[in-house]
């Protein structure tokens, strides 16, 4: 295939396009703290604590230390119908509690594998808007695998809309680029992957190419 180079770089740079816009920030959360360097704080405890306002890249903690995190905000009447969830990252790993209950995990990207993050939570499938948002997550100052840096501070808090488009095609996306990178190279289902991956950033238009 002519120009295999050109079209696999292109492909590759609107992956990480997709990336970026799966999400859309619509405003912003505010957070609460308490801290335990040595020890992890039960949840009896942790409920009672008098919390500490933490900002955006704020330090919160040190390699093993134990903290609790409250994030709350609103969402926007202007999202009326809208899929909303949040984006946080405490920089280690964390467990969001529902109601009592160790509900879904948070972790941070490793060096090897920057995927590897999960910040999402999801709120409200189908918003009304003007909605309180109050969350509760227990975190730990660690990465994925054990230790990792020695601070570890507040990265993310966003309240988002979710762009359920955006998100598959990006998964198609990632599933194709795996295949064809394993497929020997000049065959006739390699280049018509890459070549059909080129028509869909052709079409892309921002978005609006789209089905």
């Amino acid at each position: 295939m002519q120009r295999e180079k050109i079209y696999i770089e292109r492909i590759k740079k609107f992956s990480e396009l997709l990336k970026t816009k799966q999400y859309t920030k619509i405003a912003d959360l505010k957070a609460g703290y308490v801290y335990d360097n040595k020890v992890p704080i039960p949840y009896d405890v942790a409920i009672y604590k008098e919390y500490k306002p933490i900002k955006l890249n704020e330090k919160w903690g040190d390699l093993w230390g134990c903290a609790w995190f409250k994030f709350f905000g609103k969402v926007p009447k202007s999202t009326s119908g809208k899929e909303i969830g949040a984006i946080i990252n405490v920089d280690g790993e964390a467990c969001w509690w529902k109601n009592g209950i160790p509900y879904q995990g948070i972790t941070n990207k490793i060096h090897w594998y920057l995927g590897s993050s999960k910040e999402y939570l999801p709120l409200f499938k189908k918003c009304q808007g003007g909605e309180t948002i109050d969350l509760l997550l227990e975190a730990g100052a660690n990465s994925l695998f054990g230790a990792g840096e020695d601070d570890f501070n507040l990265k993310k808090m966003d309240i988002v809309e979710v762009n359920n488009k955006v998100i598959k095609l990006s998964y198609d996306l990632d599933v194709l680029i795996s295949l064809f990178q394993i497929l020997p190279k000049k065959t006739p289902r390699r280049n018509k992957i890459i070549f059909g991956l080129n028509e869909v950033c052709n079409v892309w238009n921002d978005g609006n190419g789209i089905g």
